[in-house]
C-alpha cells in the first residue's frame, strides 16, 4: 500500500486547492481562511459531534443524489485541530468524490495512514496554509527572529492550524 505522495501529484492537489481558493475570492493579504465558510461556500452543513471515538476526529457524507453534505467534527477537539478537519473532510469532497453518487469518508487520528487521507492532509493544508502567503510570511519571519521556533510560531498564530501541520508545511513549501 502507498502512504506518500509524489512531487508530481503534490502539484496537482496544489493547483486543485488553489482552484478552490479562487472560487472563494481568496485574499492573500488577509492570509487567515475560514474552514467552516469555505465548506459552507459548497454546500456543506458542518456540526460538532461528542459521541466519536477518542480516535475518530470527523467524517464527510454526501448523499446519493448529492443534495445532503454534511461534515462532523469531534468536540474534544482544540479549534486549530478542528479546522483542519473541516478542510480534510473537504479535501476528500474535492478529491474523491466523483461527482455522483454517495460520499462517506471519516478521519482517524491513528498513523500510517493510506494515500487517500495523505492526499486529503496535504490538501487541507493547501487550504489553510496556502503556499504564497504562507512561504512569504516564512521569510519575513525568519528574517525578522533569530530563534529559529519563532517562525512557526508566529505561522500558527496567523493561520490558526496544528503546529505539527504547521512545520510540515514549512518542509513542503519553505
Amino acid at each position: 500500500m502507498k502512504k506518500g505522495l509524489g512531487k508530481m501529484e503534490k502539484k496537482k492537489i496544489e493547483s486543485r486547492a488553489n482552484t478552490v481558493l479562487e472560487a472563494i475570492n481568496y485574499d492573500p493579504n488577509s492570509p487567515y481562511v475560514d474552514a467552516v465558510k469555505l465548506a459552507r461556500s459548497f454546500g456543506f452543513c458542518v456540526t460538532e459531534a461528542d459521541n466519536l471515538s477518542a480516535t475518530e476526529d470527523g467524517s464527510v457524507y454526501v448523499s446519493e443524489d448529492g443534495c445532503e453534505k454534511k461534515i462532523v467534527v469531534n468536540n474534544n477537539r482544540s479549534f486549530e485541530y478542528k479546522r483542519f478537519i473541516i478542510t480534510h473532510e473537504l479535501s476528500h469532497y474535492f478529491l474523491h468524490y466523483p461527482g455522483s453518487g454517495r460520499l462517506f469518508m471519516h478521519r482517524e487520528n491513528i498513523t500510517g495512514k493510506d494515500t487517500e487521507e495523505n492526499d486529503a492532509d496535504y490538501m487541507a493544508a493547501c487550504l489553510l496554509m496556502p503556499e504564497k502567503s504562507f512561504s512569504s510570511k516564512y521569510k519575513d519571519f525568519k528574517s525578522q527572529f533569530k530563534n529559529p521556533y519563532t517562525p512557526a510560531i508566529k505561522l500558527q498564530q496567523i493561520f490558526r492550524t496544528p503546529m505539527e501541520s504547521v512545520c510540515r508545511r514549512i518542509e513542503e513549501v519553505c
